[in-house]
């Protein structure tokens, strides 16, 4: 299915498929085997005699948590075609919070830090903890490093519904464009006009900035002439604004009329007479 209003040659790259990842126990769960190689150590090299519920807890731990997990990869490989859906489109938000809590269960009272990350994609949302899951067979972002998901990344997302973890979404594969890839066709002159900005803003003059600039420019509840455009310039140099501006889809307002939102810093363009788009204002924030 192609991505609307975007080019259909647009490439996707497959970055997590959990039907493709191998069965296999948790590297931690070998841990809880622990009292068991004490117990043989006492019991077998030592003669000792040693508790008979040491190895019984151990290997029953040992079962659970790799019981689950293998139990959790063996339904998501059985899952039904028509049981996973497939939403597609353009990252509309996207949250990486961290929090710290007290871990009660410790006696040093110290602090769990949990990652919760998602991104909303077609009127869907996805949520998840870092880390936190039955199973490798579905998505909780542990690659190293970290997928991060920008605002008008394209994605395309196989899911399922999980009754098991109280109808959760569940991702078991990941395919994710280039956001610079959605920006529009090139030909396109508002998209051109937008590259056009960030490059002037990131060069070391601002001569570039007035060739493409509408005097007088509305800046804020301040109108500037051309030759303030180094103030104009100046005010808008920010790392943040370029990156944004770098990614950014234009909208089209109206007739003549396009804009850009970086987080609440609004760029305006208009065309001129001869029909060149030109950058004609920044709005006073609300």
């Amino acid at each position: 299915m192609p991505f609307p209003f975007l080019p259909c040659t647009l490439s996707m790259q497959l970055v997590f498929d959990g039907l493709a990842q191998p069965y296999g126990i948790t590297p931690e769960s070998l841990l809880v085997l622990l009292p068991l190689g004490w117990w043989g150590f006492e019991r077998l090299v030592r003669g000792k005699r040693s508790p008979w519920w040491l190895p019984v807890v151990s290997i029953a731990l040992f079962s659970l948590i790799n019981g689950i997990r293998l139990w959790d990869q063996w339904r998501i490989h059985a899952l039904a075609p028509e049981a996973l859906r497939v939403t597609t489109g353009l990252v509309e938000e996207s949250w990486h919070i961290e929090s710290r809590t007290r871990d009660w269960s410790q006696k040093s009272l110290s602090y769990r830090k949990t990652v919760s990350e998602g991104f909303d994609v077609a009127g869907v949302r996805f949520k998840w903890n870092v880390g936190d899951s039955y199973s490798p067979a579905t998505f909780s972002n542990v690659q190293d490093p970290p997928l991060e998901f920008p605002k008008r990344t394209p994605l395309e997302v196989t899911w399922f519904v999980d009754e098991a973890t109280q109808g959760e979404r569940r991702i078991v594969r990941l395919s994710m464009g280039n956001s610079a890839d959605a920006r529009g066709h090139p030909a396109d002159p508002l998209v051109a006009i937008v590259a056009r900005l960030g490059a002037a803003l990131n060069a070391d003059n601002p001569t570039g900035l007035v060739e493409i600039t509408r005097f007088p420019f509305a800046f804020g509840a301040h109108t500037l002439e051309r030759d303030e455009a180094p103030t104009l310039w100046a005010a808008l140099r920010m790392p943040a604004l370029q990156s944004c501006l770098a990614r950014a889809v234009p909208a089209r307002m109206a007739e003549g009329i396009g804009r850009v939102d970086c987080e609440g810093t609004v760029f305006e363009f208009h065309t001129a007479a001869d029909g060149r788009w030109l950058f004609s204002g920044v709005p006073q924030s609300r």
